[in-house]
């Protein structure tokens, strides 16, 4: 998780990892990943931050993690059938 919530005080950064990571992704998918990535690293200090336990509050962040891979799939699976 260490790039995943660096820099949470600070604001995210996008790291070089991330960068890298991200190099072969279209435009809408990697929008769609860097709000997932603003969005869950909020809720994971929201409710770190609240003393939640953390195995609850890692289950949270990944069904919601779930629902943006989704999200993705679902936009991009046909542009890939297509082409």
């Amino acid at each position: 998780m260490g790039s995943w919530i660096k820099g949470l005080g600070r604001g995210l950064a996008r790291t070089m990892h991330l960068k890298r990571k991200a190099a072969n992704a279209s435009e809408e998918a990697s929008a769609m990943a860097w709000k997932a990535q603003k969005r869950l690293c909020a809720r994971y200090y929201t409710f770190t931050r609240a003393s939640k336990n953390t195995k609850l509050t890692c289950v949270a962040v990944t069904r919601e993690l779930v629902g943006f891979v989704w999200d993705i799939v679902c936009r991009e699976m046909p542009k890939l059938v297509v082409s």
